[in-house]
């Protein structure tokens, strides 16, 4: 399975990468149009291949990733240190403006990079960057000049982790957006309910996300065989606002006389931020208000 790009300059040369990344040819075409004709004769039948390389991904990895329901190639721009989740990164100015090839899979609970085609078990084990879907966005999508991008969010204990990237075609870019979309959802719905321990009012408590019944704040640090009190309970449609300061409060507004509610999380709040907002996109889509 070979991954083929357009190359932008003169636009009638083609550009053909094998699997490792290792070896790569041009091609050039007399005209663009003729470009254009070999790039789409190309890109189809590789696209051919790539559902039967994904059947057979599945036949043999079943037991160690699930069902793959999407894998290709795309092209990634590097980290930046905001986006790595404040960790420093040695790119430079000129590395930015360079896309990176990877291999990308969606599987029933992640999002898969991969530096190259993963080969054998052993490589399939060994993404080169995880996002579990019950905690990643896709956040947007454009056409900037003659690139077709978009961008991909995963809320981490260290932040917020974004990834842009690059598809070939439209067609390409719808096929990675509903298996994104539809990953995220099925995934909020089988997790159906999240606990996390909290502080609320300077007391242990812990806040208890409900795919069905909403928002419920517990007392914490109860003795066994004691069942916790319910300090409130509000369901998704009460909820007004959301914020967080991106270290470990969290502020929910249901709109009732008490204003806010100020929860310390005592960690990063973006994982349980972005599974809310994946459990309630889910919840619209399934009341068929979107499309």
């Amino acid at each position: 399975m070979h991954k083929e790009s357009s190359v932008r300059s003169e636009n009638r040369t083609l550009e053909l990468h094998s699997p490792d990344g290792v070896h790569n040819c041009v091609l050039r075409a007399t005209d663009a149009g003729e470009a254009v004709a070999w790039f789409n004769t190309l890109h189809s039948a590789l696209n051919v291949l790539t559902l039967q390389a994904l059947q057979e991904a599945n036949r043999v990895l079943g037991s160690l990733l699930g069902d793959l329901q999407h894998i290709g190639w795309l092209a990634r721009r590097p980290l930046t240190e905001s986006q790595n989740g404040g960790r420093v990164g040695s790119e430079s100015s000129e590395d930015l403006e360079r896309w990176q090839s990877v291999f990308a899979a969606v599987t029933e609970r992640e999002l898969r990079l991969y530096e190259s085609a993963p080969w054998s078990p052993e490589a399939w084990g060994g993404p080169l960057h995880t996002c579990p879907l019950i905690s990643t966005r896709l956040v947007s999508s454009s056409r900037q000049t003659d690139m077709i991008t978009f961008s991909v969010r995963c809320g981490t204990p260290e932040g917020v982790l974004t990834h842009h990237l690059r598809a070939e075609t439209h067609r390409d870019l719808a096929n990675w957006a509903r298996a994104l979309v539809q990953g995220s959802h099925n995934c909020a719905q089988s997790q159906h309910e999240l606990v996390c321990r909290c502080m609320y009012q300077g007391q242990p408590a812990q806040l208890v996300l409900h795919y069905e019944n909403g928002f419920t704040l517990q007392e914490g640090n109860i003795a066994p065989g004691r069942e916790p009190r319910t300090l409130w309970k509000f369901p998704f449609e009460r909820l007004r606002m959301s914020a967080d300061d991106g270290a470990r409060l969290l502020w929910l507004d249901f709109g009732g006389e008490e204003g806010e509610m100020e929860l310390d999380l005592e960690s990063c709040p973006k994982p349980l931020v972005f599974i809310l907002h994946n459990f309630l996109s889910a919840k619209i889509h399934r009341l068929g208000l979107l499309a």
